[in-house]
């Protein structure tokens, strides 16, 4: 699955109001590290990253939907 920057910090909102903040907190640091377009700013962090089954479906279900091909982080299963 692919996100681009705004798609990365909303779902980092999200997360933390959720039951898996503390639980899922490197998802949530490296969704917040993805808040900054990697062409356009120096970002000191992977453009993957893998994640689990569940967490995998709850991205899926609080995915914002954008219109964009700037997506140009990737999450693995």
């Amino acid at each position: 699955m692919h996100l681009c920057p705004k798609q990365a910090i909303d779902l980092e909102n999200k997360l933390n109001l959720s039951k898996y903040g503390l639980e899922w907190s490197s998802l949530g640091d490296i969704l917040y590290q993805w808040r900054i377009h990697p062409d356009y700013n120096s970002i000191k962090c992977n453009t993957t990253f893998k994640v689990t089954e569940e967490q995998y479906k709850w991205i899926q279900d609080n995915i914002m939907n954008v219109t964009t091909d700037d997506k140009c982080f990737e999450l693995i299963l």
